[in-house]
């Protein structure tokens, strides 16, 4: 009793986007959520709060989509994951498997009415992931996302994973000529470039050019007439599959949001140019844009935002 009477006292170091959830956790769970510097701490202790971090976001954040699936298996017995991606969480043989609903970190966000065109000026979004810009995104064609019901509560209809994003031949990134084309290279020296380059930067005007004027293909191998610019098709999946925009997103991950655009970077010229395109409506910036524009922690390659996914996601269970 002494101690819950110390409770209001935590309330004023609580944003209060998170006052709501913040009362339904247990004493052990508040502490544990008001440890926001975690990677001010010691490696140990910041390690050892990361595994606490992951835990709160499975009680308060994730959300099941589709009917659970509970088919246990033996790590010992399947030491990886197959090419179609089953057996990588024991509770679950088929979590993330490939015909498998994609999982959601959120409920969705409805977003219609800005599926195409964001604001008047129609100062598209993805200019802000390459200085050249291409196609707009109202002149783009796409394939729609085919929608599934889920059978289940709460979400009823969802999205099939047709492909495991992980496991994806090399040969595929390149189209029709890539078959070809890495034949000559050979699988050695394959390995070795990949060891080799260095990764691209995750920040804005950094989206290879390559990806601007991509070619799609069929099943069946056939080209389709219509390229693909793949920031502009990024940008539209994540607003037709109702992902949340960048503070939203934030919020559903119990990270602070940003009240003005300092908050995101100290990029000067980025700024100005996120303000060209988004005015001072911070609850308008698109994920993608945010999670490249955000500040990062010293010694991080991605921004935390995407590092909090990042430990809900890569963590496996053993028994």
């Amino acid at each position: 009793e002494p101690v819950m009477c110390l409770l209001p006292l935590l309330h004023p170091f609580v944003h209060p986007s998170f006052h709501d959830v913040f009362e339904t956790m247990p004493f052990g769970d508040k502490l544990s959520f008001l440890v926001m510097l975690w990677h001010k701490l010691p490696v140990f202790l910041g390690l050892t709060y990361l595994q606490q971090r992951r835990t709160l976001h499975e009680k308060y954040s994730l959300l099941n989509v589709g009917m659970p699936d509970s088919t246990r298996f033996n790590p010992d017995d399947y030491a990886y994951r197959t090419d179609d991606g089953e057996y990588n969480d024991p509770e679950n043989s088929q979590a993330g498997s490939q015909n498998t609903f994609f999982g959601r970190n959120m409920p969705p966000m409805e977003q219609n009415n800005h599926i195409c065109i964001p604001y008047e000026n129609e100062r598209m979004p993805f200019l802000l992931l390459n200085k050249i810009p291409k196609i707009s995104l109202t002149l783009s064609r796409f394939y729609s996302t085919k929608e599934v019901p889920t059978g289940g509560e709460g979400i009823e209809a969802g999205h099939i994973n047709i492909r495991t994003s992980w496991w994806v031949k090399m040969e595929e990134l390149v189209g029709i000529t890539g078959d070809s084309t890495l034949d000559e290279i050979g699988f050695e020296r394959q390995v070795v470039s990949m060891g080799h380059q260095a990764c691209g930067a995750l920040e804005l005007w950094n989206y290879p050019f390559f990806f601007r004027d991509l070619i799609a293909q069929n099943i069946d191998g056939t080209e389709r007439p219509d390229h693909v610019d793949m920031p502009v098709l990024e940008i539209y999946r994540d607003r037709e599959r109702r992902i949340p925009r960048y503070n939203e997103f934030r919020r559903k991950l119990m990270l602070i949001p940003i009240s003005k655009w300092e908050d995101l970077t100290d990029d000067k010229e980025a700024i100005e140019t996120i303000r060209e395109i988004y005015g001072d409506e911070v609850e308008t910036l698109d994920l993608l844009v945010g999670l490249m524009a955000e500040k990062k922690i010293k010694g991080f390659a991605i921004s935390e935002t995407a590092f909090v996914v990042f430990i809900i996601m890569a963590s496996r269970y053993q028994n």
